[in-house]
């Protein structure tokens, strides 16, 4: 009796701390526009054990990408994990968060797609670009690249030429 009672105590016990496996769906929680950078996060629980389909982290960060004129994007940094509702003994809740880089900025000569900057608001505008101010822009965001380490000193210069040369 003894036996069978500590046996169903230590199946009991294990069930209890082992959690339980949940199906979580990566959401958009933050990001920048400007630094082409999106942030996805879920939640979970004391009990809970994670899973993630990690195609659809990258489909979400694809679809908010695509909305400031990127064509892709890709995971980098790993995750962060911080609590959200600590107890005396512990944490109850756990908050992930996993950032996404947008890659393969498009731009389109005839009609322009805003190239990110802080000061524009996230949904990109079509606008007919003057060939000055069209300029502008791609100067900035040629810039903004190279100061994130994306285009070297050398296609900097070749790329700002070539800018220059089209007005």
């Amino acid at each position: 009796m003894k036996k069978t009672l500590t046996k169903a105590l230590l199946i009991g016990l294990t069930i209890i701390f082992s959690g339980c496996a949940v199906q979580k769906e990566l959401v958009p929680t933050g990001g920048s526009r400007a630094d082409g950078i999106v942030k996805l996060s879920y939640e979970y629980g004391l009990f809970e054990a994670p899973q993630l389909n990690a195609q659809q982290g990258v489909n979400a960060a694809k679809q908010r990408c695509s909305s400031w004129g990127y064509k892709n994007a890709e995971a980098f940094g790993g995750s962060t994990k911080s609590c959200i509702m600590p107890t005396n003994n512990g944490c109850n809740r756990w908050l992930v968060s996993i950032e996404y880089q947008c890659t393969e900025y498009t731009l389109n000569t005839a009609t322009q797609i805003s190239p990110p900057t802080a000061a524009q608001p996230s949904n990109p505008t079509l606008m007919q670009a003057s060939p000055a101010s069209n300029a502008n822009e791609r100067m900035t965001y040629i810039k903004e690249l190279k100061d994130k380490g994306l285009l070297s000193q050398d296609e900097y210069e070749a790329k700002r030429k070539e800018i220059l040369k089209d007005l």
